[in-house]
């Protein structure tokens, strides 16, 4: 279930030697059926001979392999259910954290009780049938133990163990939405909820509604997030950030001042940066005018001079709303003029500071290391969310901050916008916080302190859940997941390995990110291929690369040039066991906002890329569109524009943090229907809509939507009941990268779809699928992403968890 591939060595062959050997070796038990490699096979195989494990101590009788009894059965139910809810979720969902010795003992030892009441209440035991019981779970138990150990052997950090949830879930306990739902919850320890509305943002989607976001805020606004980059590398102040802090915040002041006769009270805007982040990318310079929006205006250089006059004009306008209004001048003249200057701003918090005392050995042992380097890498955008409300304000997901080099033609990444009850949690988390930076009790700002669900709260959810289903539609399935900073919950990696180790044979997983450096997400991933997924792993190549260190890039180098030799090992095995492990790396040279190109180049790859051919069957009318995409968005072009030169190759920056699940059921019928034409009609939609500018993405995002919608209801007709159970689709946007640091150490959000509205991802992570270059030889792989020398090879490799 998680292969080992981190085995020491620059040689990938060599260093996957013993793992080759491990899966190459004779099935572990005789009669295991199956083609390819089996691995499910060996499930279901631990799975009969623990139930005549327990149906030998129950009857006190031998039985054949694959022999049972009643009784048995029943014990083994009562077995699994207490090792799942006691050990192996309580164990997993400490992923990515320090455990002591002691722990799994302690865990063991309060399961072993629980089956211990659970045998009493068993009738018809012969004598000694209890105590026959009860040993077989101590070996049960024992087992676990072993693997717990030989895993913390392999990988020799107990932050990495973990522990196969098959030992205790059968293959049909995971392989329908609702069940995979259940685990996910049971493990990550945070719940689904119904009733809520999202909306997919694609690439400078984001920018744009997190300036609408401030616009509407009424209430309060939290923009918490890793980067607001005040100068470029020049030094110069960024040409986005610049007129992002005047026709975002002050012109929402300005309104909100003009209202405040009538409303009685301003929005209160909060802006949490992370302090690493506030000093490295330059923040202070516009965070501090933000702070004092009232105060002297900050020197700009003379190629600012326009900026700087529209400035001085929104200070100007600003103090004139407030010398109009009534109400505060009253109130200034009660409280003072400095009253009115802590009214007026965005208030700012600077959070985990650097100090030097809280050092570890933990994460760089010997040498050690500072907590300044564990960092809150969070992006979130939230206003107005409420108890009284499930849709009153919203949030926003990202891998995206604000700066001039997330726009335009060089940044490639993804955004969710969510309503609803899923994210009414945030208030406590950014309540916890600051709490956690000192401001605790009343110094919390009012607008987040913790309040009652109000009366009307889960009516409205109702109500929302049934006017859907009248109007054809279907509920919104989301849970909000948080890594927490430093040594806390790792909610997000757990939620990610819960899915990569139990998405059922047959299912399509797609990760692209922009840093791949874990092994244990690769390990997962891979023994889910081994059992029969197809498994899509995508990360940009060198020039693709938006942070391309020599040591991250060097890790992941090592990491792909390990997959593709078990691609090119059990490629065969793979096949015939209908799994698939692909490594991409993307490198389209054509920039985000050049559509026709992208889709021109995407078809072409699509066709001449075999296994992708197989992927992504279409049918004629699908094919078609495809096949024109290119041709009828050049024509939209207006004539001066056609004539224009051809434009220099453009290598976006592969930045997205996304996941895509789907399972077999929901994936191999539905991609070849022809509702997939109005779908990818959609998507190219909202992509024209967003280049043309001015535009409302919720509305835009609205018709991907409902034509998801439509495809996979009317997909869900063609099949029996039991073929519905087991479609399934998640699609996982935040913050989170696949390496090590978000796994570990940072601050991350992530909100999960389950079900239907999963769908929204799947034409534009298929598009990033066939742009990317499809990886068959470390030849290959060293010309796209440069082997590093054996020096940065080993610093990385010690340095991989804080790089």
């Amino acid at each position: 279930m998680v292969p080992y591939l981190d085995g020491r060595g620059p040689d990938p062959r060599a260093a996957l030697e013993p793992l080759i050997a491990e899966i190459r070796a004779p099935d572990p038990l005789p009669g295991i059926a199956g083609p390819g490699l089996r691995v499910e096979g060996v499930v279901r195989t631990y799975h009969a001979e623990l139930v005549r494990a327990f149906s030998i101590a129950a009857s006190g009788r031998a039985l054949p392999p694959g022999g049972m009894t009643p009784l048995g059965v029943v014990a083994a139910d009562l077995a699994r259910a207490t090792l799942r809810e006691h050990l192996l979720y309580p164990y997993d969902r400490l992923l990515g954290r320090w455990k002591g010795g002691k722990t799994l003992a302690a865990l063991a030892a309060y399961t072993k009780g629980g089956f211990a009441r659970n045998v009493v209440s068993l009738t018809g035991l012969p004598p000694g049938g209890d105590t026959a019981l009860l040993y077989v779970f101590d070996q049960l138990l024992a087992a676990v133990q072993d693997i717990a150990r030989e895993e913390l052997d392999r990988w020799g950090d107990s932050r990495l163990v973990w522990l196969p949830l098959q030992l205790g879930l059968r293959p049909e306990d995971h392989d329908t939405q609702g069940e995979l739902d259940a685990v996910v919850e049971g493990v990550a320890g945070a719940r689904f909820t119904d009733g809520n509305r999202a909306w997919y943002l694609v690439n400078q989607q984001f920018q744009s509604e997190v300036i609408r976001s401030i616009q509407q805020a009424e209430d309060y606004h939290v923009l918490w997030i890793h980067d607001f980059s005040g100068r470029l590398g020049a030094g110069q102040p960024g040409a986005f950030s610049t007129p992002f802090v005047v026709e975002a915040y002050y012109r929402a002041l300005i309104k909100r001042i003009g209202e405040y006769d009538k409303r009685r009270r301003l929005p209160v805007y909060m802006i949490f940066l992370d302090e690493h982040y506030y000093e490295q990318n330059g923040g202070r310079l516009w965070l501090e005018l933000l702070e004092r929006p009232l105060g002297k205006l900050p020197p700009l250089p003379p190629g600012f001079a326009d900026f700087a006059d529209t400035l001085e004009v929104r200070q100007r306008q600003l103090r004139d709303a407030i010398a109009a209004s009534r109400l505060l001048q009253a109130e200034v003249a009660q409280y003072s003029a400095a009253w009115v200057e802590n009214l007026v701003k965005v208030q700012v918090s600077v959070t985990n500071p650097a100090d030097q005392s809280f050092w570890s050995r933990q994460v760089i042992p010997l040498v050690g290391m500072p907590d300044n380097l564990m960092r809150d890498h969070r992006k979130i955008v939230f206003y107005d969310i409420s108890e009284d409300d499930p849709y009153r304000g919203l949030a926003i997901y990202t891998g995206m901050g604000i700066g001039e080099h997330y726009t335009g033609q060089t940044w490639e990444d993804r955004s969710l916008m969510v309503q609803g009850p899923a994210v009414l949690s945030l208030k406590a988390r950014a309540r916890a916080l600051l709490q956690s930076q000192g401001i605790a009790g009343d110094r919390v700002p009012y607008v987040l302190r913790p309040r009652g669900i109000g009366p009307g709260y889960q009516a409205a959810v109702a109500a929302e859940i049934a006017l859907r289903h009248e109007a054809g539609g279907r509920d919104q399935r989301a849970v909000e997941l948080h890594n927490g900073t430093g040594f806390q919950d790792k909610q997000v990696s757990v939620a990610k390995a819960v899915l990569y180790e139990l998405m059922p044979p047959g299912s399509v997983v797609k990760v692209p990110d922009a840093l791949w450096g874990s092994a244990l997400y690769a390990s997962l991933l891979t023994g889910s291929a081994l059992r029969g997924c197809r498994v899509l792993f995508i990360a940009p190549s060198l020039a693709a690369a938006p942070a391309s260190n020599p040591a991250s890039m060097a890790v992941a180098h090592e990491l792909f040039a390990r997959l593709i030799v078990l691609q090119q090992e059990f490629g065969p095995e793979l096949e015939r066991g209908g799994g698939m492990l692909k490594t991409g790396l993307y490198n389209p040279g054509i920039g985000v906002q050049d559509i026709a190109a992208r889709f021109a180049a995407a078809y072409r790859n699509g066709r001449l890329t075999p296994f992708l051919r197989r992927l992504f069957p279409t049918n004629l009318a699908v094919d078609s569109l495809l096949a024109h995409a290119g041709d009828l968005l050049a024509a939209t072009r207006d004539t001066a524009r056609s004539r224009a030169p051809a434009p220099a190759p453009i290598m976006p920056k592969l930045h997205l943090k996304a996941n895509f699940f789907a399972s077999r059921e929901g994936w191999d019928s539905l991609i070849a229907r022809p509702e997939m034409a109005p779908l990818l009609e959609a998507y190219i939609g909202q992509l024209l809509r967003a280049d043309a500018g001015g535009f409302d993405a919720k509305a835009a995002a609205a018709a991907l939507l409902a034509a998801s919608d439509h495809l996979d209801a009317s997909y869900r007709e063609s099949l029996s009941p039991a073929e519905r159970e087991r479609v399934m689709y998640f699609l996982l946007i935040g913050s989170a990268n696949q390496d090590y640091r978000s796994m570990l150490m940072d601050g991350e959000a992530s909100v999960l779809l389950s079900g239907w509205s999963g769908v929204v991802g799947l034409i534009d992570l298929s598009l990033i699928a066939s742009l990317s270059v499809w990886i068959d030889d470390l030849g290959l792989l060293d010309a796209l992403l440069p082997p590093p020398s054996d020096m940065v090879r080993g610093l990385a490799r010690r340095l991989r968890f804080a790089l």
